[in-house]
């Protein structure tokens, strides 16, 4: 097999290509052209009636809703599907372009286009069902949108003329997109209908907030006066005095910028979310030419997955001397897809999970068991929509005494769905980060950190890729996520942070092979989740996960490591995540001769080696370094404006020793907390200063959160 490693069978059984297909390309469906016609002739091929009849055309002085429909396959609280059901309209035609001059940097690709075929195919089934039909188009996407209404109108059996019909009103409607292209892409297809006679909506994206909306900065900005007035009245300063006064400071630089408690004090201006729109629940009928007119979901190439082997760049699909080889068999066998799939999981999750406090506590981390809602690709994919399963979970009024760690300061019963909430708000402010910061899938977000030296090789990157690091818990997560294309929340720290603070390799590399193996790839999460492990993002994580104490944490019996790494799966529980250290006769089972010898044999070695590097970094560019060692970021757009972001409580002592340590201690895998001794004694490191001792302070109050949408 082209590009595969290993040796024999056992190399060819875990591959598969992913790349950009190399399938033929359907004709162009362009409206000024018999394109038309020829996407008529594909639809005679690929296109079945739907179950009720469909209307023959658009009469005159009728009207024309057409749905545009991208990331949006639900019924349930999908803004435009509402309007279009709702709008008294003669008929209601709902589109899905791929559009070739898609502008993304990072077009969907690998596992998240096979979902992107399930997504789409199982909804054209439901609007079947409801007496309509999805229309299928490529090309470019405003052409085919008028292209389609232009057919809409078309008598029976004659090609459509480009120009729209003065007695007939057309309107297109689309839920906004997220990305800062897609937004700009929309806005361009947006003039050329507009330029046509075609009125244009664009309503509520697949948020809590939209990310244009949101100004966290100003809101910041506003609240940190309002605390200042606040503060002054209790001291008893003047009622004239400008700290009394509540205006925001020209130039006040923002602390904590991109931490969860920065978002949340923007948030409490906006108020509570909007709640989720109700289910559509028929529509209009369907022009019977706008339907001819479709072609074939297949022509889109987003569920090709025919191939095996891992390639250098990875192929979408690929010739593979194995007869019959599917790539993607695994993920379409462990999930179902869908809004009925998607709504099913997330009572389950509800009920099970999260009501009895499963989430809330320790018990969210174990890899061996179901306690994350698994609802990710669902909602990146639209099939629930963010409202829908937030204000289901803020329902939710149970209370529970269980907790990530112990807190002295708030001890007893908390709720159950507290830290389930606040995934949504991490994931609002990673679209936000990605509308301020376009490069953030690309460049680092603290820019000195693009100077950084990175010494990993091609060859452990390829390794990690392939889950053979040898250390079992980390390649039982990456085989995890080749095979069904996802891993929890947990696992992806623990890879994520093996890659970066152990093999000492550029979280870029992760971020890219994350892109091409995840169900739910999401550039914006990807991209802000990446770079934070990375240390150039807006929060630099306290903790650092061990690839072998991190086991005592999520997978104590060996069940999970045993299900993905069988080559290590008779070795007892006690050497089962450290393998090198069985006895002899253990390690001469045939099963573990096949598997790999762990990549670093000193990892505390190969930490401090990394922490160096990073503190090379913070040396060469004492300028974005604050008196307490946090580091300085320019805000684009606002001259003078700097934010102090969070960082990590050993680069701000500027020591390579570790403050917090993940060991494998009685309560399990937890991070405990020693200072730091360089010969005998707390060293501080020069320009440090108070840095240090503020560091350590910080460390007291550390809790993991395991940053970011983990859903």
């Amino acid at each position: 097999t082209t590009g595969s490693s290993g040796g024999g069978d056992a190399g060819v059984g875990r591959c598969r290509w992913r790349a950009a297909a190399v399938a033929p390309q359907p004709p162009p469906l362009s409206a000024a052209s018999p394109a038309l016609s020829s996407s008529a002739t594909v639809a005679k091929e690929c296109w079945q009636p739907p179950s009720a009849p469909l209307m023959t055309q658009v009469p005159a002085g009728g009207s024309v809703c057409l749905v545009w429909l991208r990331d949006d396959m639900r019924v349930r609280d999908n803004p435009a599907l509402l309007r279009a059901s709702e709008g008294c309209f003669s008929a209601v035609i709902p589109v899905f372009v791929h559009d070739d001059r898609d502008p993304s940097p990072y077009p969907l690709q690998g596992a998240a286009k096979v979902w992107k075929h399930e997504s789409v195919r199982v909804f054209s089934e439901t609007l079947r069902g409801m007496g309509s039909q999805l229309i299928f188009r490529r090309g470019d996407a405003a052409a085919e949108l008028l292209a389609v209404l232009a057919a809409s109108c078309a008598e029976a059996g004659r090609r459509a003329e480009w120009r729209l019909p003065d007695e007939i009103k057309f309107l297109v409607v689309f839920n906004r997109r997220l990305e800062p292209w897609h937004r700009k892409r929309d806005e361009e297809v947006s003039a050329t209908l507009a330029a046509a006679g075609v009125k244009v909506e664009a309503l509520a994206c697949n948020a809590l907030y939209d990310p244009e909306e949101l100004q966290p900065i100003e809101r910041w900005q506003r609240w940190r006066a309002r605390v200042r007035a606040e503060e002054a009245e209790a001291r008893g300063l003047a009622p004239e005095s400008k700290a009394r006064s509540g205006v925001p400071k020209a130039q006040e630089h923002i602390s904590g910028f991109g931490s969860y408690r920065f978002f949340h004090h923007a948030l409490e201006e906006l108020g509570p979310p909007a709640r989720p729109l109700g289910a559509v629940q028929r529509l209009p009928p369907c022009p019977a030419a706008a339907a001819g007119a479709s072609v074939g979901l297949d022509a889109l190439n987003y569920g090709t997955s025919v191939g095996c082997g891992f390639a250098v760049p990875p192929r979408q699909s690929s010739p593979c001397s194995t007869v019959g080889s599917d790539w993607a068999a695994g993920i379409r066998q462990h999930w179902r897809f869908g809004e009925a799939a998607a709504l099913t999981r997330m009572e389950k999750f509800l009920g099970e999970v999260l009501a009895p406090g499963d989430f809330e506590g320790r018990k969210r981390l174990r890899a061996d068991q179901q306690n994350t809602s698994e609802l990710s690709p669902y909602i990146r994919f639209g099939e629930l929509s963010a409202r829908t399963v937030y204000w289901a979970a803020k329902q939710r009024k149970e209370r529970t005494d269980q907790k990530l760690f112990e807190d002295p300061i708030y001890p007893g019963h908390g709720r159950a769905n507290a830290t389930f909430l606040r995934r949504f708000v991490w994931r609002d402010l990673a679209y936000w980060f990605l509308l301020e910061f376009p490069t953030l899938p690309c460049r680092s977000m603290r820019i000195q950190y693009e100077s950084e030296v990175w010494v990993g090789t091609r060859q452990q990157l390829r390794r990690w890729q392939r889950g053979d690091t040898g250390f079992p818990l980390v390649d039982a997560a990456m085989r995890q996520l080749w095979a069904v294309g996802w891993m929890p929340n947990y696992m992806r720290h623990i890879v994520a942070q093996t890659l970066i603070e152990y093999l000492d390799i550029t979280w870029k590399e992760g971020f890219k092979w994350f892109d091409w193996t995840l169900v739910d790839a999401d550039v914006a999460i990807n991209s802000f989740l990446w770079q934070n492990g990375g240390h150039s993002g807006p929060d630099q994580w306290e903790f650092v996960l061990h690839p072998v104490h991190a086991a005592k944490s999520c997978d104590p019996e060996g069940t999970y490591v045993r299900r993905w790494v069988p080559e290590v799966a008779g070795l007892p529980t006690e050497y089962l995540h450290r393998p090198w250290e069985a006895p002899l006769r253990l390690r001469s089972l045939p099963s573990l001769r096949e598997y790999p010898a762990r990549l670093i044999a000193d990892l505390d070695a190969a930490r401090r080696n990394h922490a160096s590097r990073v503190i090379d970094v913070r040396r060469k560019h004492p300028e974005m370094v604050a008196r307490t060692g946090h580091e300085w970021l320019k805000l684009p757009g606002r001259p003078g404006l700097l934010a102090k972001l969070v960082t990590r409580d050993e680069f701000r002592a500027e020591t390579k020793d570790f403050i917090f340590q993940q060991t494998p201690g009685k309560v399990g895998g937890s991070l405990a907390g020693r200072r730091c001794q360089v010969g005998g004694a707390f060293s501080p490191m020069p320009r440090s200063g108070d840095a240090c001792a503020d560091a350590l302070a910080d460390a007291e109050k550390l809790h993991l959160e395991a940053s970011g949408p983990g859903f």
